[in-house]
């Protein structure tokens, strides 16, 4: 292959778009409620935004982290009801094709209210190790605290008789950004998604490695 050949292939590779994100949740056909959490993968480094399917409205948007993964709670509350969404990556000013359309339904009686995280704050700069705080609608059972980035379980939190929960034992992590959230399981019920919480690890603990 010549010099100039070889350069226009090139630069007709750069303007093909990427491949789409994959959209983990909601799974097809699910009920959720209004401020679901939005998950997936994709290219590391990437922004991903999620649209309704007409690109009417867009629904949320985040960057991809190092591992692949996306993951962030819907803006503000979406309607009671069907809805279609797609999802799209850009990365060098590139942008992706469109995700396959993906339908569920939000019904605001569905299951379980959402725990309310409290601590740590959106946004929040932490020692180590962290202690997760936070509230719920139904007193008793048990909240779980999962890692968004690396889908892990990392700790849970049994719910008081006043709707209060503390995690009884801190959890260390890795210096940097973590994404977590929350769900509650009550008598064989599960409560959806809690509003991400993102927050920075920036000291780790005393005489020991963080994970």
């Amino acid at each position: 292959m010549n010099v100039t050949k070889e350069r226009k292939t090139q630069q007709q590779a750069l303007l093909e778009p990427w491949p789409a994100p994959y959209m983990i949740y909601p799974e097809p056909g699910e009920i959720r409620k209004p401020s679901t959490l939005l998950l997936g993968s994709g290219i590391p480094e990437a922004d991903v935004e999620v649209w309704s399917s007409d690109e009417t409205q867009l629904h949320g948007k985040g960057r991809i982290n190092k591992n692949g993964r996306w993951a962030f709670s819907v803006s503000g509350d979406l309607a009671a009801g069907p809805h279609v969404i797609k999802a799209r990556q850009t990365f060098n000013e590139v942008e992706s094709s469109w995700s396959e359309h993906r339908s569920f339904d939000v019904d605001l009686e569905a299951g379980l209210d959402v725990p309310a995280i409290s601590e740590p704050r959106e946004g929040e700069s932490l020692d180590q190790p962290v202690i997760f705080k936070g509230d719920a609608r139904q007193p008793g059972g048990m909240v779980d605290i999962l890692d968004l980035d690396r889908d892990l379980w990392i700790a849970y939190a049994v719910v008081d008789t006043e709707g209060h929960w503390v995690t009884e034992t801190p959890v260390s992590f890795s210096l940097g950004e973590h994404r977590i959230s929350a769900i509650q399981r009550v008598n064989g019920k599960k409560s959806d998604w809690a509003r991400m919480r993102t927050f920075t690890v920036s000291v780790g603990e005393k005489g020991k490695q963080p994970r």
